[in-house]
């Protein structure tokens, strides 16, 4: 995707408050099976996007490469999943 990129994870703040990274695979939490619920995307209503980068700087303190994190949410208004 880019340079120095370490880490990017998304999790989805569903209707009822709770957090999931995906919101499909049903209660026994394994994608693919039988339980699989993928019109539960249409619960979502946010997505927690979290980035890591390393800097092309080092720490002063530790002389390591830097690294940022930044965090943001986004509501996702008007969202529907066609689960067809």
């Amino acid at each position: 995707l880019a340079y120095n990129i370490e880490d990017l994870q998304f999790r989805y703040v569903l209707e009822d408050g709770t957090t999931s990274e995906n919101p499909a695979v049903g209660p026994d939490g394994v994608a693919g099976t039988d339980d699989d619920r993928p019109g539960d995307f249409n619960l979502v209503r946010q997505v927690i996007v979290t980035i890591k980068v390393q800097a092309t700087e080092n720490d002063e303190q530790t002389n390591q490469p830097a690294t940022v994190t930044l965090t943001s949410t986004f509501s996702t208004r008007n969202l529907e999943y066609d689960a067809g």
